[in-house]
């Protein structure tokens, strides 16, 4: 339990170095985005995630005829009892911020404040996204997909909450489907059901943002 403490505390103090990085390079702060593109930011970032383990399942099965072996190395913890349980939620819940922070909305920032174009940021939010997550194995490539929709979901809207929100609301369920808490889908596929629909109907209404797309700064 000591050891979920620390490394909860570090992630608490990692997260909190790169919101000051982050905000140093963004520099003025954008008009914030309305709610609407904030709830409709949440349900696409669900979609994203989706379509990313979406896209590891056949890689997996492809490395396994190739007879090629798979890392699969993910760290599993030994629960027991409730606060053990809290905090492997909470540093679980951790990687939103942690990941879409350090790994996604910083380089998206500094690449921009450097005069990068958007095809080389993207490139570099899947080199420095992906490896982090090989210890799902060599089919964690597949999560390239979600990477590169996440960036463009946040250059679409530059809406960074609910982006963080999305991941850590995810993690959160999957720890505790972990735990047989809650069942492995009875709550994620209603929500990406949700997520389908709305999205559908904003995507055939406005094209994903596209008509308030000047109501919106994107991401400097």
């Amino acid at each position: 339990m000591r050891h979920q403490t620390w490394i909860l505390i570090e992630k608490v103090a990692i997260v909190a170095c790169a919101v000051l990085a982050f905000l140093i390079f963004r520099g003025k702060r954008p008009p914030r985005p309305r709610m609407s593109v904030s709830i409709k930011t949440y349900f696409f970032a669900t979609l994203a995630t989706t379509a990313g383990f979406l896209a590891v399942a056949p890689l997996g099965w492809l490395f396994g005829a190739m007879g090629i072996e798979s890392l699969d190395h993910y760290p599993e913890q030994v629960i027991d009892g409730a606060w053990p349980l809290v905090l492997e939620t909470l540093r679980g819940a951790m990687a939103g911020p942690l990941e879409e922070i350090v790994l996604m909305a910083l380089v998206v920032v500094a690449l921009r404040r450097a005069g990068q174009n958007w095809w080389i940021i993207i490139l570099v939010a899947n080199i420095v996204r992906v490896p982090f997550h090989l210890y799902y194995g060599w089919e964690a490539i597949g999560l390239a997909v979600w990477a590169t929709l996440i960036v463009l979901l946040y250059k679409r809207t530059n809406s960074l909450i609910p982006i963080i929100a999305e991941h850590a609301i995810w993690n959160t369920h999957q720890t505790l489907a972990d735990e047989g808490i809650v069942s492995e889908g009875w709550v994620i596929v209603p929500v990406i059901g949700v997520a389908v629909i709305i999205c559908s109907m904003y995507f055939k209404r406005d094209g994903l943002f596209i008509a308030r797309a000047k109501q919106a700064v994107q991401p400097r």
